[in-house]
């Protein structure tokens, strides 16, 4: 299956910023002394509203989590930019919001926000469009005073705990369906 995914060019490698994370001092007190696995790429459904500011043709874009009130701004010239990309579908997570329930909270996010709303009052910028997009974010077992998985998010370079609930549901659910068809594939011969 492919998906259109939205990916930053210039983004951080994943495993690093999830090791910087657990060496910070919070992180080491709650989780100990780890090792790092990789796991899957989970895919994170959003919509991404693109402005434009009429006076200077400079192109914003704003990415809403269509799972969680994550919402993320970027110029056009930070290098985010949408691809097509094969995926396994058990990784991809579903969509929890519609596109105007998205709208609307962006809106709530950029009144909430001085600065966003400073820029949208004095720029007026118009949207131009709203896609459905993926951003696929990498998985990571680790093992240290007890076993945790943790999804990062490659666009904003940071460690993802706001999907997270959702990637370990589905993780769930992919185990589970992988336990069934081990054991039903299973046959005894005398």
């Amino acid at each position: 299956m492919e998906l259109e995914c939205l990916t930053l060019k210039n983004a951080g490698e994943p495993l690093q910023i999830l090791a910087d994370f657990l060496k910070t001092m919070v992180a080491v007190m709650k989780y100990g002394k780890t090792v790092i696995y990789r796991g899957e790429v989970f895919y994170i459904p959003c919509y991404l509203f693109t402005f434009e500011i009429p006076k200077t043709k400079e192109i914003y874009l704003i990415l809403q989590s269509a799972l969680c009130e994550s919402t993320a701004f970027f110029s056009a010239k930070s290098g985010a930019c949408q691809e097509p990309q094969t995926c396994d579908q058990r990784c991809v997570l579903q969509f929890h919001k519609t596109q105007e329930k998205a709208a609307e909270e962006m809106k709530r996010k950029i009144q909430l926000n001085r600065k966003m709303r400073q820029m949208f009052r004095k720029y007026r910028p118009v949207q131009k469009s709203a896609a459905c997009v993926y951003v696929p974010e990498h998985s990571f077992y680790v093992k240290g005073k007890q076993n945790h998985l943790f999804l990062v998010d490659p666009l904003l370079g940071k460690v993802d705990f706001a999907n997270l609930p959702e990637a370990e549901a589905r993780f769930a659910e992919n185990y589970l369906a992988d336990l069934h068809s081990q054991k039903s594939g299973l046959s005894l011969v005398p």
